[in-house]
């Protein structure tokens, strides 16, 4: 029998184990790969008066149950416009004003284009993911918390 040491695998490489249990022995293949981050990164929306972060499987299973992938509502500011319009923590962030969102580059582009916008248009319509049922809220930004 050959002894290797699991972390020094191969990644992405299926590898064949032999496993003893009291007289069988059992084989099965395991497939190593990179962990990943053990936090997801994190998104402050001035305005919007919200965080995001970057659902992770370590630290948000419940989320990562519903999505594998995505970015969902970390931190609602009180008083703020997300507060008003009830939005809350672990809302999974689907689409803001129907385009996809997947990442946080996704929400920044979405969330600089309409503060830079603010004149013309200053509500958003997010479609979210709360323990499991597809909502849409619109998001009012017109008030500026921070400067009263």
């Amino acid at each position: 029998a050959v002894r290797r040491q699991l972390g020094l695998l191969s990644r992405e490489k299926p590898v064949e184990v032999e496993l003893l249990r009291g007289d069988e022995t059992v084989t099965i293949t395991l497939q190593p790969r990179e962990k990943g981050l053990v936090e997801g990164e994190e998104l402050d929306l001035p305005r919007w008066d919200f965080t995001v972060k970057t659902i992770n499987q370590f630290e948000n299973r419940d989320l990562y149950f519903h999505r594998q992938k995505g970015v969902f509502v970390f931190g609602v500011k009180y008083p703020g416009n997300a507060a008003t319009c009830s939005l809350s923590s672990n809302d999974i962030l689907l689409r803001i004003d129907g385009k996809e969102v997947t990442t946080l580059d996704d929400v920044k582009a979405i969330h600089k284009a309409a503060l830079e916008n603010i004149e013309q248009r200053h509500r958003a319509v997010l479609t979210i993911l709360r323990s499991g049922l597809v909502r849409q809220i619109v998001l009012d930004f017109s008030r500026d918390y921070q400067k009263e």
